[in-house]
């Protein structure tokens, strides 16, 4: 992706304290800086940034299979996307600026995917998004829906489908037999939304988010309803299990270097669109925090809490029928003094408040089956003011065994390189490579675990 330059200058403190805290949550993750981070925070920090994401605007994207169902065309700056549909047809997301383009690229492209169009979805009803649905209607007719946010629904001559703009809840739309999920999210237009849509990744389901980035509307109001949509949508993703990004405004995201790698290998199989939901959830907040700087900047009496997004992660070795712990915190450092639930796939539960070091352990603990499912929850904390530490939840299977120190049911030499990788070092209370647990790895250490190996010469 091309270098883009940002000021070093220093803003007002109820702008720099948000645009501080989308670093802070990228937690020196370099996706996230690089995608989402700058690609959110522009609008306070880089006046060249929209030029140079225009200049993409001259880069044709020839009908590009993304997933295993999904494809996109356009330009590098303003595109659509066909998803193949549940009854082997396709709908169309976004429509592109005008008939030309429809022309150009979105008839040639459904004739040459040879899939009926059973219909589309528009995210918004700007001109760039929606401009050449009319054309597709003097082309394919009347007999499929055209769903767009209520709120956009005016002046419309295409006859679009509504979809309530007035809703906080998540709205189903199924076109062909494929459901997308969508949140209302007004701010940007009355009625843009942002939604879930399920993709095939080498044969798996997975569900991204779509169009999640736009531009922070001018007036206090306006960018008010555009950050609550973006806490909508963390709820969303968190809701639905979402694990990554994609955007028919490419630059916006990770899908202009996504595309960029497919068209230069063809490779799709490995791809920066998937994040995994934990990282997608942090990218959201980084997203909130950047919207939130460049509201601030709008509207200087507007008060808004930081958010946090926090990690758990299980501890020691933890889960185990000796040990159930784990730790919560943020980039901010340990989350404190607050609760901890545990619950095991058999329904055994416990609860553990976190310490000074943010760790939870459960002193009454339950009975754990070998290679049971341990999850540890963290519902979230306001106990800072000014602050919102958001939920979090780890997952693990439980062990049996001593020394097992990567988790997989067994001792072996895989273990005791863990241990030997560190000898020396100070570890917190708790540490699995600790056998002796006296606050050091040591040989020591290894020497007990050596001795309780599965297999003969501790063979995997």
């Amino acid at each position: 992706m091309a270098a883009v330059g940002a000021s070093a200058q220093p803003y007002p403190e109820h702008v720099q304290k948000h645009l501080d805290s989308a670093t802070m949550n990228a937690m020196g993750d370099e996706g996230l800086l690089n995608y989402i981070r700058r690609n959110q925070c522009f609008e306070v920090e880089d006046s060249t940034w929209r030029t140079w994401a225009r200049s993409k605007d001259s880069i044709r994207v020839p009908l590009t299979q993304v997933f295993d169902d999904l494809w996109m065309i356009g330009t590098q700056y303003t595109a659509s996307y066909f998803l193949k549909t549940a009854d082997n047809g396709v709908m169309l997301i976004d429509a592109l600026n005008n008939t030309a383009d429809a022309d150009n690229y979105l008839i040639p492209a459904l004739r040459q995917l040879g899939l009926p169009l059973r219909g589309i979805y528009i995210t918004h009803g700007h001109g760039d998004h929606d401009g050449g649905v009319n054309r597709l209607r003097q082309v394919f007719g009347n007999d499929w829906p055209v769903f767009l946010g209520s709120g956009d629904v005016p002046g419309k001559a295409y006859q679009p489908t509504p979809i309530d703009s007035s809703s906080d809840g998540v709205q189903q739309v199924t076109i062909g037999g494929t459901t997308l999920y969508v949140q209302a999210t007004p701010g940007h237009t009355p009625g843009n939304q942002i939604s879930l849509i399920p993709v095939h990744h080498n044969g798996t389901t997975i569900k991204l988010v779509m169009n999640w980035r736009s531009a922070v509307p001018a007036s206090s109001a306006n960018s008010k309803l555009y950050v609550q949509g973006l806490e909508k949508v963390w709820r969303m993703i968190d809701q639905y299990g979402a694990v990554g990004t994609i955007h028919t405004h490419a630059i916006s995201d990770a899908t202009l270097p996504a595309i960029e790698q497919i068209m230069a290998t063809g490779d799709r199989t490995r791809t920066p669109l998937v994040f995994g939901l934990e990282r997608t959830k942090r990218a959201a907040v980084v997203a909130r925090e950047c919207a939130i700087a460049r509201a601030a900047q709008i509207d200087a009496t507007a008060v808004w809490d930081i958010w946090r997004a926090t990690q758990v992660k299980f501890v020691g070795q933890s889960p185990s029928p000796t040990q159930l712990a784990a730790r919560v915190s943020s980039a901010w450092g340990p989350v404190t003094n607050q609760p901890v639930s545990f619950s095991t796939g058999s329904g055994a539960t416990c609860t553990a408040t976190t310490d000074g070091n943010g760790v939870a352990t459960c002193t009454n603990l339950p009975s754990l089956a070998p290679r049971e499912i341990v999850v540890a929850r963290f519902a979230g904390s306001t106990a800072d003011a000014g602050f919102v530490d958001l939920p979090g939840v780890a997952e693990a299977t439980s062990s049996s065994l001593a020394c097992d120190i990567d988790n997989n049911g067994k001792v072996d030499r895989f273990d005791l390189s863990r241990i030997t990788a560190v000898l020396g070092s100070s570890v917190p209370a708790g540490d699995a490579r600790d056998v002796n647990a006296d606050g050091k790895v040591t040989v020591a250490d290894a020497r007990m675990c050596t001795v309780k190996c599965t297999n003969a010469q501790c063979a995997p």
